[in-house]
């Protein structure tokens, strides 16, 4: 259930008009922009040759540097379970940090915590905060730099939803975005099985890779249980599951 959507969402007769996909992203850049605070759950669920995994996530996010998303690698359930095998990244406003199952470790700035922390999560610790806190440009809703296609309208769940797809080389990326509250809900991005043997042959400096162990990849990044403008204190920024390395003493 939605709860404490930002009052810059268009009024529910305007969200059953047709908008163009410049107008949809531009609504919803600004109500991203408008929130002190968002949170949500949601789990990643890829499949590659037939095998699927789900990573299950929760988001906490807040101005002017808040942050805690924690997510379980591989979990095979769709819930968040009481911090078990959990990692991490997330700043109490001083400092970021990244938990992956060998300690805590500090990292230089914003972005490259969230950068860093992608890998592990599937993508689920770097959209959505890349948005919230407008770090760059050319994030999901930045309308202009992509070639977007209007799809027909879509769900997530209950949720009414414009969908939109791009294309770049060898991946499709599909978004959808809530017709009432004008937020993410669902990103998904397909790999084929070319664009990855293509990847792996760029990684090996272009050594011929044999086509047959590569296949499609298909990435399902859902977000669910949204809340906005919501009141966090700092120690709510602070996963329980953190055990800090120790500095480099030198050798004895």
């Amino acid at each position: 259930m939605l709860t404490g959507i930002a009052t810059a969402a268009l009024a529910s007769e305007m969200a059953s008009d047709p908008l163009a996909a410049g107008e949809v992203f531009k609504q919803a850049r600004a109500n991203y922009a408008a929130m002190s605070s968002y949170s949500d759950q949601g789990q990643v669920v890829r499949t590659i040759d037939g095998i699927t995994t789900i990573t299950p996530f929760t988001t906490q996010l807040a101005r002017p540097e808040f942050y805690l998303v924690r997510w379980q690698p591989n979990s095979g359930s769709s819930s968040f379970a009481a911090d078990a095998g959990a990692q991490a990244v997330w700043s109490i406003g001083a400092g970021h940090f990244l938990e992956t199952g060998y300690g805590a470790q500090s990292e230089d700035i914003l972005r490259i915590a969230l950068n860093e922390s992608a890998c592990y999560s599937g993508g689920a610790s770097e959209n959505i905060p890349v948005i919230f806190f407008n770090l760059e440009s050319d994030n999901e809703l930045d309308f202009s730099t992509y070639d977007e296609r209007q799809e027909p309208d879509g769900n997530v769940g209950l949720i009414d939803c414009y969908v939109f797809t791009r294309q770049s080389g060898g991946m499709t990326r599909t978004l959808w975005i809530g017709k009432r509250d004008f937020l993410i809900h669902q990103i998904r991005t397909i790999i084929s099985a070319q664009e990855m043997l293509a990847t792996a042959e760029k990684i090996t400096g272009g050594r011929p890779r044999p086509a047959a162990f590569y296949h499609q990849l298909t990435v399902t990044e859902i977000h669910t249980h949204i809340e906005v403008n919501r009141p966090f204190s700092r120690s709510e920024f602070i996963p329980s599951i953190i055990q800090f390395v120790p500095a480099y003493q030198g050798d004895n």
